[in-house]
């Protein structure tokens, strides 16, 4: 006798073997393989924010930033493993909580050494303070005094950053409120050089700049910024501190971005290609509407503006009522991702809104197929986003949400 099986029936046997099959991910879905639904918490105890984020050869990840939210402020520091799981074999329980006993100690900026160890720029009174740490979290005590170096900032500093070269050199960049940025070094032990720049630090007219950034491809060190609200700049420096007069104009690169009535362009997110092409992204805001859009501007390896598909150099993309671009990740497939994040309100700065990524295709055009029309939200209560990073798994945002470090996984394939 011949069997024959019911719709019903083969409707239930589908769905038992569903788990058998891979489910394709559209481009900009949240990873599912990670931390189960694409989102981890890191609770320290107190209010924490996650910063920046390293990946590691074996596509670990650490999370770095701030415990507190006054002094006295504390690091922290987690590891994660591919899964999202915390690793238990990193400082205790996969958390390293470090209390510099500076005062005003909070981080200005962190980058990691080729070898994964973690260095942080922090504030010390009117100076500032360098700890490297090892990889399983320690702190290095090979490096400066007692694994601290320290330094003063200009009187009148106003936003600092933190750049680690391939060399372990360290790079700080301090912007003035008299619109200069200045730009000193230390050596990877820690020690304040003074061969770099002009006896020790080079200057950049801008009047509020973003995160460093290395071209490896030609060895620049990239100095992002902005100039009368309107012009987006990119300042070029060699390994030693001289300008790259082969970049732009005198070592510096520029997009002119049409402002009207009451709006002005903020400091940008900078992401670098590996041919050296760059793109930036920044808040394009608008003070009497108190909203704010995406700005996205593209220069070419010698600090020319790239002209995109749209006939112009840069585009304008509204995403919600306040955007603020925090990264810009180029792709393998030449494709560029913003990272950032959302709020409702000006005056809600840290709401309901989330993370947002913006998928564009190589000459600025949208990336239709990455999100929904080249756009993916990710609604997070109480979020702030701060750095984002490619991993062989997918794209990584980290910053703050719930009052914890939080790390999101995107598919990007």
């Amino acid at each position: 006798m011949r069997l024959r099986l019911s719709t019903l029936t083969l409707v239930a046997v589908a769905a038992l073997c569903a788990p058998a099959f891979a489910v394709a991910a559209d481009p900009g879905d949240l990873d599912r393989s990670f931390s189960d639904d694409g989102i981890r918490y890191v609770d320290f105890g107190r209010f924490s924010t996650a910063t920046d984020v390293f990946v590691h050869t074996d596509e670990h990840l650490t999370l770095v930033g701030d415990i507190g939210t006054s002094t006295p402020y504390k690091l922290g520091l987690a590891r994660l493993s591919p899964n999202g799981a915390l690793d238990s074999t990193f400082g205790q329980g996969g958390r390293v909580v470090e209390d510099p006993s500076t005062g005003y100690d909070y981080s200005l900026g962190w980058g990691f050494t080729t070898t994964g160890k973690a260095v942080v720029l922090g504030r010390r009174g009117q100076g500032y303070y360098l700890i490297r740490f090892n990889e399983d979290g320690r702190r290095d005590t090979s490096f400066g005094n007692a694994g601290m170096a320290t330094g003063m900032f200009p009187q009148d500093w106003d936003r600092a950053d933190l750049l680690v070269l391939p060399s372990g050199r360290l790079i700080i960049s301090t912007t003035r409120s008299s619109g200069t940025n200045v730009i000193t070094a230390h050596s990877a032990t820690g020690r304040r050089l003074m061969n770099f720049g002009d006896n020790g630090s080079v200057s950049i007219a801008m009047d509020d700049s973003g995160r460093l950034a290395f071209d490896p491809t030609h060895s620049r060190i990239l100095v992002p910024g902005v100039r009368n609200d309107r012009r987006l700049v990119v300042g070029a420096l060699t390994v030693d501190g001289d300008h790259d007069k082969s970049f732009g104009l005198n070592g510096i690169g520029s997009v002119v971005i049409p402002t009207v009535g009451q709006e002005w362009v903020g400091p940008p997110a900078i992401g670098v290609t590996d041919e050296g092409d760059i793109a930036l992204a920044a808040s394009m805001w608008d003070s009497g509407s108190s909203t704010s859009d995406v700005i996205v501007a593209q220069l070419s390896a010698d600090g020319s503006p790239k002209t995109g598909d749209n006939g112009r150099a840069w585009r304008r993309y509204d995403i919600g009522a306040i955007d603020a671009p925090v990264a810009v990740v180029p792709l393998p497939s030449g494709k560029l991702v913003v990272a950032g994040w959302l709020s409702p309100g000006l005056f809600d700065e840290i709401g309901d809104g989330g993370f947002f990524t913006l998928g564009l295709r190589s000459r600025g055009s949208k990336w239709l197929a990455f999100g929904r029309n080249g756009i993916r939200k990710v609604p997070l209560a109480d979020a702030v986003a701060f750095d984002a990073t490619l991993t062989d798994r997918g794209l990584v945002i980290v910053g703050l949400a719930k009052s914890h470090f939080v790390a999101i996984r995107m598919t990007q394939n």
